[in-house]
């Protein structure tokens, strides 16, 4: 639960409920056990974080820090 409760307070709302990120879910995928949420939590991958964000017009970006060195875009 605590990506829902960090996608809320980014919004600055309660946006999400547990039953919304569980749609946004299986919106990504309709397998029975859902690859995108924790099969006995609340618990939701970056995906469904991501796409709930980008719904509410926030600009994301996908940084995997396996890929090496990255330069992180800063704002001002």
């Amino acid at each position: 639960q605590c990506g829902r409760h960090s996608v809320n307070n980014l919004l600055g709302k309660e946006a999400y409920t547990k039953s919304t990120m569980t749609d946004i879910c299986y919106e990504l995928s309709d397998d029975f056990i859902n690859p995108h949420k924790h099969i006995f939590g609340g618990d939701f991958d970056i995906n469904v974080l991501m796409l709930s964000l980008q719904r509410n017009q926030a600009v994301t970006n996908w940084y995997d820090r396996r890929g090496g060195n990255i330069k992180i875009p800063t704002v001002g």
